[in-house]
């Protein structure tokens, strides 16, 4: 969530093959990006986490007959939350030790952390649900806002200024933590969700959904209110995630035969490229950095 959050993408390294005159092979190029975390669903979705260019995948729930969905990592790296499917939302290690439940209410979904890493905000409902936010610890959960509409995909500012959600069938806005300060960003008559920080808190990536079921990743810039199509192709792409450098943005592709892979698109929207590679076995998305 950053959401939803719902977002794993991540530039590929490269190493230098040619040996000059007199020196060695050059080295690798560092792991500017760090690692992620994403989903893999192979007849259940398990959490999994993986290097920036795919490699080194490591199974940190591993949990037969339940699914783990909506991974968000803490900003230290430390810890990912994610919900537990009909079972409330959880916490593990980046090992896989250390599982905890947080909550037990089956309708919590999409955790995102506060950029000090004290809270969590979520949703809770089930015909509606309302934005809340409780202590890492699970703790103190307490509503945030009231309304009549359906919140969804909270994503926390870096800044810790603004929580950005999206309320069917309305459209995005700001809330300040505390539950003041509501601000609209425009309205859309269908679907704007899995709201994704940037680094810098000026900017957000998001998932706009078509009537026709396809949907892009925009990007919402609050200097000048306006939003702009990141991807290029009228695919099915959603559940963005803004590298910590603020680069590149990690999504989810829905490809061919039904299966799902983690892409990456330069943040200025070149270079869009696949990061899992493809396979019918698992079908990848909702990729969360970790700190770089």
């Amino acid at each position: 969530m950053t959401k939803s959050r719902t977002t794993l993408a991540v530039a590929c390294l490269t190493v230098l093959g040619a040996t000059l005159a007199g020196v060695g092979p050059a080295a690798a190029a560092p792991d500017v990006l760090g690692r992620f975390v994403y989903v893999g669903d192979s007849g259940q979705k398990d959490l999994y986490v993986a290097n920036p260019d795919g490699t080194g995948r490591m199974n940190i729930t591993n949990t037969p007959g339940v699914n783990e969905l909506m991974p968000s990592v803490a900003p230290d790296g430390s810890e990912v939350a994610f919900v537990r499917e009909a079972a409330g939302i959880w916490v593990i290690n980046l090992d896989g030790t250390g599982l905890t439940q947080l909550t037990s209410n089956a309708s919590d979904l999409t955790p995102d952390w506060s950029p000090d890493g004290s809270q969590i905000v979520f949703t809770r409902g089930v015909s509606e649900h309302d934005l809340l936010k409780m202590n890492a610890d699970g703790s103190n959960a307490v509503k945030i806002n009231e309304n009549d509409v359906d919140d969804e995909t909270p994503a926390w500012s870096p800044d810790g200024q603004w929580i950005a959600f999206s309320a069917r069938p309305v459209g995005m806005f700001l809330v300040h933590p505390d539950g003041t300060g509501l601000q609209s960003l425009g309205s859309y008559s269908y679907c704007r969700k899995d709201q994704a920080w940037a680094p810098d808190s000026n900017r957000f990536a998001f998932t706009q959904c078509e009537f026709d079921g396809s949907s892009n990743i925009w990007v919402f810039d609050l200097e000048m209110f306006s939003s702009t199509q990141l991807t290029p192709d009228a695919g099915t792409e959603s559940q963005p995630d803004w590298s910590p450098d603020g680069s590149t943005i990690a999504y989810t592709k829905l490809l061919r035969g039904g299966t799902t892979a983690v892409y990456a698109i330069d943040a200025d929207g070149t270079n869009q490229r696949p990061i899992t590679p493809r396979s019918i076995r698992l079908k990848e998305s909702d990729p969360s950095w970790l700190p770089a």
